[in-house]
């Protein structure tokens, strides 16, 4: 279940938020996590999220998100036990320094941090995409790879445009992508290297610098997902004449 505190343009700040209402359960349930996360990290510092029923705090629910983390989100587990007729609710109680704002809400999405406040998460399965047939041309500032298909190592992934969809939530997740690349001319200071970013935000460092012609850029990161996560790769290339391309058919990205 999902619980939203604070509205997607709306900057966090201590207190319930903009639904302070929250959620009635109209049934006993018993949740073993909680997973909170946001649109946008504060400047620095931390943000702090708890659950709350009926208004008071729920014992061991508290999470202390660092701003790099505040994104892909962070969380804590328990038994936390509750009654039909509970109300369940967020309370941020801490804030970093400049806000960020809060979350995208979405079935079955287990975040808070701006918020959402969740249950246990959802199942996640390996997902992985692949280039299709067309090249194409690495531009000389970061740009989206465009062209993707399933890959059919992983069966039953899904696509939203040109970003791999997170079929479940899991934490320390581990994104490759290997972008075979050819046809440049090297020059001194010629290279090519390739990010990976979740929901529009780059995660992690960007892979090795690949400083020739023709070769393979790769990039791995670790990082926590939720279902519905959106998965792109970006590449670029400087001071090749004539410029590379991006190989058909063997780029892929991965989600393990």
């Amino acid at each position: 279940m999902s619980i939203t505190v604070c509205g997607k343009d709306t900057v966090r700040a201590a207190g319930t938020g903009d639904f302070p209402h929250g959620v009635q359960l109209t049934c006993p349930v018993t949740f073993t996590e909680v997973w909170y996360r946001g649109v946008t990290p504060d400047g620095s510092g931390n943000l702090v999220v708890e659950l709350r029923k009926n208004g008071a705090a729920v014992a061991g629910s508290s999470a202390t998100i660092a701003a790099a983390n505040q994104v892909a989100g962070g969380g804590a587990t328990g038994t936390y036990s509750f009654a039909a007729g509970d109300i369940l609710s967020g309370q941020i109680t801490g804030v970093g320094t400049s806000p960020g704002k809060g979350p995208i809400d979405r079935p079955q999405r287990h975040s808070v941090m701006g918020c959402i406040v969740t249950g246990p998460r959802a199942g996640f399965s390996p997902t992985g995409m692949k280039k299709n047939g067309s090249t194409f041309p690495i531009p000389a500032s970061w740009g989206d790879i465009t062209g993707w298909v399933v890959d059919p190592a992983y069966p039953g992934s899904t696509l939203s445009g040109d970003a791999l969809v997170a079929s479940g939530t899991k934490d320390s997740a581990t994104i490759t992508a290997t972008v075979p690349f050819s046809g440049g001319t090297y020059f001194g200071g010629s290279g090519t290297q390739v990010r990976i970013l979740v929901n529009g935000t780059q995660v992690g460092s960007a892979g090795a610098f690949v400083a020739a012609g023709s070769g393979t850029a790769t990039c791995t990161v670790t990082t926590n997902l939720v279902a519905g996560d959106l998965v792109k790769v970006q590449i670029q290339g400087s001071t090749y004449n004539p410029v590379p391309t991006v190989t058909a058919n063997t780029p892929t990205v991965s989600i393990t």
